[in-house]
């Protein structure tokens, strides 16, 4: 995604934090921020979240409707009917 932001860099940058999403505004183009739908990726090794805020990764969602070792969905489980 890195290399498509740097070819579209005339529309596109990459967000790090609220300036980044004020100075995209100012500059009318989108901005990206990079992010997990859920932590999966971590497993159960929390410090991996340090090596993808490295990588621009600035949101993490916990879970979906799928647990994972850092959470579990907030509702019962449905069966196919």
């Amino acid at each position: 995604m890195d290399a498509r932001i740097r070819a579209n860099a005339g529309t596109c940058s990459k967000i790090y934090g609220a300036a980044d999403i004020v100075r995209a505004q100012s500059e009318r183009r989108i901005g990206i921020i990079y992010g997990f739908q859920n932590a999966a990726m971590l497993g159960a090794d929390a410090s991996r979240a340090d090596l993808f805020a490295n990588l621009g990764v600035r949101v993490i969602q916990l879970t979906t409707t799928r647990p994972t070792s850092s959470a579990t969905a907030p509702w019962p489980r449905r069966t196919a009917a």
